[in-house]
């Protein structure tokens, strides 16, 4: 069996990552290609530690990068290998370079994050939603039910973890959609690079 793609959705809070998602599963189950959906933090014991000392500000960055690797290791061997293996293509909203970019951000070096991830599988496509800070996350704020973690009440160090990725995204081969257009404009764009680079 045909081993599946792995596609990954990055972008700061309020990116609009979770509607491109729904969009693009849905765009490719109506071509009849298999996928799932994930995302970081999981819904294993490690992500539903992490959600919770994300309302928190005890935490040290690197115990927030070190929660991440762990939660990511259960991540890649209880699901996306499984579902790769399957013939799946599996969509996953955030993965390493999130903690590339939020820790990284938080004064922890980039080596360090890498080398406890080193178990990381690479995806196939990486997205990059690019958008400001300020228009992200006012879309979060405009959230009828909208409790904020410690990473997302601050414009000007969500504006920093932009800037982060900006740099993630050319260091690692990411592919910038700029996410401050229309949901319509965006998941066109999407298509067009996952047929041309996939052909899916």
């Amino acid at each position: 069996m045909k081993r599946g793609y792995f596609i990954v959705f990055e972008g700061i809070d309020g990116a609009g990552k979770s509607t491109l998602i729904t969009l693009f599963k849905s765009w490719l189950e109506l071509q009849k290609i298999k996928c799932v959906t994930t995302r970081e933090p999981t819904e294993n014991i490690t992500g539903n530690i992490l959600k919770l000392t994300m309302q928190m500000e005890k935490l040290s960055p690197i115990t927030d990068a070190l929660l991440f690797a762990a939660d990511r290791s259960e991540h890649l061997d209880k699901e996306i290998k499984r579902d790769l293996k399957k013939g799946k293509t599996v969509i996953s909203e955030r993965y390493i370079y999130s903690n590339l970019a939020f820790q990284t951000s938080q004064g922890v070096s980039e080596r360090f994050v890498r080398n406890i991830n080193d178990f990381a599988l690479k995806p196939d496509l990486v997205f990059l939603l690019d958008v400001p800070a300020e228009i992200a996350l006012k879309r979060k704020w405009n959230l009828l039910y909208y409790l904020p973690t410690k990473f997302e009440k601050s414009i000007e160090f969500n504006e920093k973890v932009r800037r982060k990725f900006l740099d993630i995204a050319r260091k690692y081969d990411l592919r910038i959609v700029d996410a401050s257009r229309s949901v319509d404009e965006v998941f066109e764009t999407v298509k067009k690079i996952v047929t041309k680079e996939l052909h899916l």
